[in-house]
């Protein structure tokens, strides 16, 4: 039998617990979508965040990073939305309530099949988890057709992201490091 581990950082935890034999690394992946071309920045940067409306997410963070912002040089768009729980409707309605003053555009739940249809026309996926992602599946959808990352370093975006390269690291729960990257974004 063997142990799978779907990135370093668990199979690392696996080996701090005393698994070390027959764990295998087997990284997630993605089904290959076309590149998209990267539009020419103009007036401003456009900014989305991709996934599930909850807490570990971080996106309460990226709110308080786009503060003291000027509205007029980003876009921030949130593409996902909170399952029906109520306390996930609750974060949800914080982080609406957080967004008031900045200029933010929640798209909800989208079909997969249609998610190009909206992030061709942007610049930056920002992936702000703050608990240990597995994977990160959306780093890899979004950096398969061609858009740089700004994450946090929480497991799976270390696998995928090379610092200055194809996007960036920050991280966790650091909201300054995340306000000043994305400033130097801008």
């Amino acid at each position: 039998a063997m142990v799978i581990a779907a990135n370093h950082r668990l199979k690392e935890i696996l080996a701090l617990n005393g698994l070390t034999d027959n764990v295998v690394l087997i990284p997630h992946g993605v089904h290959p979508r076309p590149k998209l071309p990267l539009l020419e920045i103009r007036d401003k940067v456009k900014f989305y965040f991709l996934g599930r409306i909850q807490y570990s997410k971080g996106l309460h963070n990226l709110l308080q990073a786009f503060e003291d912002i000027d509205n007029s040089l980003y876009e921030l768009h949130v593409i996902g939305d909170a399952e029906s729980r109520r306390s996930l409707q609750a974060y949800k309605a914080r982080v609406v309530d957080m967004a008031k003053g900045k200029n933010v555009i929640f798209h909800g739940e989208i079909p997969n099949a249609d998610l190009e249809s909206i992030i061709k026309d942007m610049h930056v996926m920002i992936h702000p988890a703050i608990f240990l992602e597995v994977y990160g599946l959306t780093i890899a959808e979004s950096l398969s057709i061609g858009r740089p990352v700004l994450a946090t370093r929480c497991g799976g975006s270390e696998m995928q992201i090379q610092d200055g390269i194809n996007g960036w690291l920050v991280a966790p729960n650091d909201v300054a490091a995340l306000h000043s990257k994305i400033v130097d974004i801008i």
